[in-house]
């Protein structure tokens, strides 16, 4: 099903184009194939999802200027909102309808460390996210000798997307009453919501950093409780409709325990990466200037925040990779600086 995925978003404007199902200007000019598969794809316009080899490159770009606004409409978009419009400069009024965007995307640690900062957690923008991680053991398992895809899985998806009703047209009637939501699992989501609310009391030692991923994992649990429902549904023609039932709660609190614990992971994973760059950065500056630098000199060179590397220098000296001396005198007043010097 290509034509559920969406081109690669150029702005917030043009990102809001497309959700409003706003062909790109140059669309007549484009191969056959390609206009057929936004054709197609258009009548589900938002949605669709988006996939991403390197996901460190979407979370850099919404630190650029003229990508402002997009951190914010991502975060908007993922309460699913039922209607929203903006006024663009080149096609005025853009009206999206019945948002679902998916997000799939990979990137490495390190890679990331770099396009996320502090804030990404404690508003609430990674909370968005399945930060999923590989799983502590994962070197143990056996490496697959061919790639096997789960055409089983394909088939179940694709007869969903068949089965559900296509979302409306411009100028189109109809009443989706009859798709609202039926679960009867919301005493068990509530219970999984006071749950980690008290996980997240201000006197925890919970790492602050998560708090807001824990505020949103009840959420995620029903996202992937309706999914299972839906994929049900499609199995079987007995309902009219989806209906999320226990037994799909039940699993999608256990799929979202497994994401819980692979926050804390990948939340690791990113210091781990960050410390390990900063001492590889230091050792091989001290190794370029033999005779030593000081403190100030070292964070000024990398623009990094004097605790950070004070902290590194400490961890490298305790480890007996560098060493600390006295700067020899000038003839200068005053107390004369420590070095930091290469240990040889």
């Amino acid at each position: 099903m290509p034509h559920m995925i969406l081109p690669q978003p150029g702005s917030p404007e043009n990102f809001m184009n497309m959700l409003g199902g706003v062909l790109p200007p140059n669309f007549d000019t484009i191969p056959a194939p390609d206009r057929e598969r936004l054709t197609k794809g258009n009548v589900f316009a938002a949605q669709r999802g988006i996939l991403r080899d390197e996901l460190s490159a979407l979370f850099k770009s919404m630190g650029r200027d003229y990508m402002a606004g997009l951190k914010e409409l991502i975060m908007q978009l993922y309460d699913c909102p039922a209607y929203l419009d903006s006024n663009t400069n080149n096609r005025g009024i853009v009206v999206i309808r019945d948002t679902a965007l998916s997000i799939l995307g990979a990137a490495t640690p390190a890679e990331l460390s770099t396009a996320l900062t502090v804030n990404d957690w404690h508003n609430g923008n990674l909370a968005r996210f399945a930060l999923l991680t590989p799983e502590v053991d994962y070197a143990t398992r056996p490496a697959q000798k061919a790639s096997i895809a789960p055409d089983h899985l394909v088939v179940r998806l694709r007869d969903l997307h068949e089965r559900l009703p296509k979302p409306l047209l411009p100028g189109e009637q109809s009443d989706f009453s009859g798709w609202s939501l039926v679960a009867n699992v919301w005493d068990y989501c509530f219970a999984y919501e006071q749950a980690l609310r008290a996980m997240t009391a201000p006197d925890s030692a919970l790492d602050d950093r998560l708090r807001a991923t824990y505020g949103r994992l009840h959420v995620q649990g029903l996202k992937i409780a309706i999914c299972l429902a839906a994929l049900d549904w499609a199995d079987s023609s007995r309902d009219e409709r989806p209906i999320v039932q226990p037994a799909h709660w039940f699993w999608a609190q256990q799929i979202v325990e497994t994401w819980r614990a692979s926050a804390h992971r990948f939340l690791h994973d990113l210091a781990e990466s960050e410390e390990t760059r900063l001492e590889t950065r230091i050792l091989r500056l001290l190794n370029a200037h033999p005779e030593g630098l000081s403190l100030r000199s070292i964070y000024k060179h990398f623009r990094a925040p004097r605790k950070a590397v004070m902290e590194t220098l400490h961890a490298l000296e305790q480890d007996n990779q560098i060493r600390r001396v006295t700067a020899s005198p000038d003839g200068r007043p005053g107390p004369r600086p420590d070095l930091y010097c290469p240990k040889y």
